[in-house]
Formats: structure tokens, sequence, C-alpha cells
């Protein structure tokens, strides 16, 4: 799979998830995530009223999306408007993997993967979700309950991937499939490294960025090198 740049633009089309549903679909997503008994007591409207806001023969009140928003996890701009993707606002609000047929959001992870030194960084102590197609992600081969997104921080991987992207990892694979990109943990620190695989069964972790050498790790020490999953897309959203 190529990761250049022209490649990752063409996929951000395909990979989220369209924002541009109507009003109708998007209260038929937020009600199949809670259930239509819950969605009726959030928003104090019995499941017949709800259908026929579905319908589009009624137009919903603001507290009907704030309801659902509230019970869903959604958010209220995307219910209201259809503006931005559809996302969690915590843990709590228990969305499952897959709200639509063909949308799946994916959970995302509360730290940053370096591609620079190493460090990790918090990035938001609320469990959040991005929304993706379930559809290219079964196209992808990858498992919408196995998928993470996290942040990039670092310049190691430009350019290519960088800072501030968005990756999105399949954590399904544990070990080094191919010579990709992946998320890899060493020494309590979260590193993205295209990774190359020896006969000798050593690896080399490879950053784009010319001004980052290659590093060597010997066959006796990968086993201390965890990896966290291969990266199936990249992007981002300015």
């Amino acid at each position: 799979m190529g990761y250049d740049e022209e490649t990752a633009q063409e996929e951000t089309g395909k990979a989220l998830a369209s924002s541009s549903f109507a009003l109708g679909e998007r209260l038929r997503q937020a009600i199949k995530a809670v259930g239509s008994d819950k969605a009726a007591e959030s928003t104090g409207k019995s499941v017949r009223t709800l259908d026929r806001y579905v319908s589009g023969k009624i137009e919903p009140p603001l507290s009907v999306l704030i309801g659902l928003s509230d019970s869903s996890g959604l958010s209220l701009q995307w219910l209201a408007t259809g503006e931005e993707l559809p996302r969690s606002r915590g843990a709590s609000s228990g969305i499952p993997a897959f709200v639509a047929e063909d949308i799946a959001l994916v959970q995302k992870l509360e730290l940053e993967a370096s591609a620079g030194n190493g460090a990790v960084t918090n990035y938001d102590p609320d469990t959040d979700y991005i929304a993706f197609q379930a559809s290219w992600l079964r196209t992808h081969d990858v498992n919408a309950a196995a998928a993470r997104v996290l942040n990039v921080h670092g310049d190691s991987m430009e350019p290519t991937i960088r800072h501030g992207d968005v990756l999105l990892v399949d954590t399904s694979i544990d070990h080094i499939k191919d010579n990709a990109i992946y998320v890899l943990t060493w020494d309590n620190s979260v590193f993205v490294k295209r990774v190359h695989k020896r006969l000798n069964g050593s690896l080399q972790l490879i950053s784009d960025n010319a001004l980052y050498p290659p590093e060597d790790i010997a066959k006796t020490d990968v086993a201390q090198l965890n990896i966290a999953g291969r990266v199936v897309w990249y992007g981002r959203f300015t």
C-alpha cells in the first residue's frame, strides 16, 4: 500500500463518513445507537412520534435534538446541521461500534504517537470517536472493533505524515507483516515509524524525514519492541 501524500488525500474522501445526511437519516442513526425506547424516554416523545420525525413528516423541536444528543453521545451540531462528523463526548455515552449500516465509530485514543523523540503526550481526557465508512474499513480488512485513531506528534515522518495528522491504526496486527508504517511502543514511549524487517530477524525503524537517521533493532532486542498496530490510513482535517 502506498503512503505518498497524494494517495492520502484521495483516500480522505473515501474514508471519512459523509456528514451531508438528511435530518431524518441523522435522527435514525441517533435512535438506532440507543434503541427506540431509550430515545423516546430521553426526548419525552413516543416512538411513533420519533418515527414521524425520521420520515420527515414533522420537524423535530430543539428539545428532541438535545435529548437524542445527550442519550446517544452524538454531536448536537451534527444532528441539527450535518456540518460535522458524529462524535461522542465521553466514554459514558455507551455508543456502540456501529450506529448505522455503513458508519463505524472508531475510538480515538487519549495519547499522541511521536514521530520525533518518542515522548508520550496526553491528548484528551475524554474518549472520543471519529466516523468512518464501515464498507471502506471492510475493503481494507480492518475490523472496526480493533481500529483506533490517534494523533501524531513530531516531524520525523514528514513529508508523508505531518505533525498533528490523524492515524487510523489496526490494533489487531501485533507483528510486522510487511514493510509498512506501524505504531510501536518501547520503554513507555509511543512511536510511529516505517518498519523494515530483515532476513536475520533484526528490524530497521525508518523515518521518512531525512534529518532522522534509521534506527537498527537487533534480533535480540526485537522482543522488547511492542507492535501496537499497523497504520492503514492517515490524513488531516485542515
